[in-house]
């Protein structure tokens, strides 16, 4: 395995995959605002109204669904006192990275899995589930 996944051959896989994150996204709010561009044409609404309650509903999206996250997932932030190998672990590979350090958080499931949300990189949580930990 690769020291650094920015190196070598896994720059083309991380590439590919930041594209077809970006394809995702973009076909999803097409979805989105084709959905409710069809719901307030049935209604009449004009174009304009349309456009606005499309805008105001993706940024409402963007803002509530961390905080959704974070109560659907019943998260616990911890301190670096609680799992220092962890915390010292993610300092590593985000130096490593050269991205914020996130916020660490703990979800009270058997399953190991991992994964990671926020609105930008600063404001990002590390989500371990306990399954995890116990590996």
């Amino acid at each position: 395995m690769c020291g650094n996944l920015f190196e070598g051959d896994d720059l083309a896989t991380v590439n590919e995959l930041r594209t077809k994150m970006y394809i995702t996204l973009i076909l999803l709010f097409a979805i989105g605002f084709a959905i409710i561009y069809a719901i307030m044409l049935y209604f009449g609404a004009g174009i304009y109204l349309i456009i606005a309650f499309a805008a105001g509903y993706f940024i409402l999206q963007w803002y509530i669904s961390p905080e959704i996250l974070k109560v659907a997932s019943k998260l616990r932030y911890i301190g670096k006192d609680e799992y220092p190998k962890l915390h010292a672990l993610v300092e590593k590979l985000a130096s490593d990275a050269k991205v914020p350090v996130p916020r660490i958080a703990i979800a009270p499931y058997k399953e190991p899995n991992a994964f990671v949300f926020g609105r930008t990189r600063k404001s990002a949580t590390l989500v371990v589930h306990e399954g995890l930990l116990q590996i």
